[in-house]
């Protein structure tokens, strides 16, 4: 399209013209996408739970909103503190993140709900609570799809789905073989699973990443732990191992793994103190001394 020199506000005119297209055409696809998922989990809920195709074409719509941007996997990292004075949000991708759990799951998933289906679903009512249950299945499922990358669905004849009434969906076999090695043993570049063993896989993914989703929650002091753990692993088997280090960093690893040794020692000694083993046979050793005290 050829612009007049003549008329200097019609670069202006185009842009914004061509602005409140593009938002417009964003703004039907996001109200399409919104109702499709919505009838996708309404039918998951009235019929089978277990239908893999239901399920698995409301996967497919989720990939399609965050891969045209309607939907962000982000989480505040200052979420916690949303009720004070100074809060100030900060919104990260997951990817970005070393670790991420329960917290950072529901957090996505509410924002999904809340802010992108626009829904009010609440856990108290028993049809909402299923609505809930479907939802979580599905983005919890697709979150390490697409953590794993953009080339992790298989798509062939213009679907993902194959398999009887479309029960299974194609997946990279490398993706299913790092997280769930028994779903792939042939190590084949593509694997067809159904919902079920897609959850396996995930669950494989989150124990990866010692995220224990569904599991025992990760306390602050371990996952301190852990991510010590990851920077000297990571700085060692680095392309150029040690950039990080410092002329202190052999002192301060060696008095890391002192501690450590102690703590465990301290640790175990406490545990076997605390156990019912332990305190009867103390016990019986008091009697036996008291005995043999009172025979002498």
């Amino acid at each position: 399209m050829s612009i007049p020199l003549k008329n200097k506000n019609n670069l202006k005119t185009l842009k914004t013209s061509v602005g409140y297209s593009k938002n417009i055409k964003e703004l039907k696809m996001t109200k399409n996408v919104k109702s499709q998922i919505i009838d996708k989990i309404n039918s998951i809920v009235s019929g089978d739970q277990a239908n893999s195709s239901i399920r698995f074409e409301t996967l497919i719509l989720v990939d399609d909103a965050v891969k045209n941007n309607l939907f962000k996997l982000e989480v505040d990292l200052n979420r916690a503190d949303a009720e004070k004075k100074t809060y100030k949000k900060n919104m990260v991708s997951i990817h970005s993140l070393n670790t991420f759990g329960n917290s950072e799951l529901k957090y996505i998933r509410d924002r999904f709900q809340y802010e992108f289906l626009g829904v009010q679903w609440k856990s108290g009512d028993k049809e909402e609570k299923a609505k809930i249950d479907a939802m979580r299945d599905v983005l919890n499922a697709y979150i390490p799809i697409n953590a794993y990358g953009k080339d992790t669905l298989i798509k062939k004849n213009n679907s993902y789905l194959t398999g009887a009434n479309n029960s299974k969906i194609r997946i990279s076999g490398d993706f299913v073989g790092t997280y769930c090695t028994p779903l792939n043993k042939d190590k084949l570049g593509e694997s067809a699973l159904n919902f079920s063993e897609l959850q396996r896989v995930a669950r494989g993914y989150y124990k990866t990443k010692n995220q224990n989703v569904g599991g025992a929650k990760t306390t602050p002091f371990d996952q301190a732990i852990k991510r010590a753990s990851k920077l000297l692993d990571d700085d060692m088997n680095a392309e150029n191992p040690f950039e990080l280090s410092s002329s202190k960093t052999e002192t301060n690893v060696s008095i890391l793994i002192t501690t450590a040794q102690n703590y465990i020692s301290a640790l175990r000694k406490a545990r076997l103190d605390a156990s019912p083993k332990h305190k009867v046979e103390l016990e019986l050793q008091k009697a036996k001394q008291a005995k043999q005290k009172k025979a002498s």
